[in-house]
């Protein structure tokens, strides 16, 4: 199962596809890497429910279409 379907994020993409950390802020480039990682080797969405991710379902149009947004938090 691909996790990563898209990224609108153009600095955030250019990380994961080039490891282009540029476009970035500079302290969240580590942690933003392996989240993308772990993204990468998780077989489904509940994988990616461990701390420090701050996993939860879309909201508004989205709702419901299985999608989930990842928010970093700090540490």
């Amino acid at each position: 199962m691909e996790i990563i379907r898209s990224i609108r994020h153009k600095g955030l993409k250019r990380l994961y596809e080039d490891d282009d950390p540029r476009s970035v802020i500079a302290e969240h480039t580590p942690k933003l890497r392996d989240i993308l990682a772990r993204l990468d080797a998780a077989g489904s969405t509940a994988d990616m429910d461990l701390p420090g991710v701050r996993l939860h379902p879309l909201k508004g149009n989205l709702k419901g279409s299985g999608q989930s947004r990842f928010a970093p938090t700090g540490g």
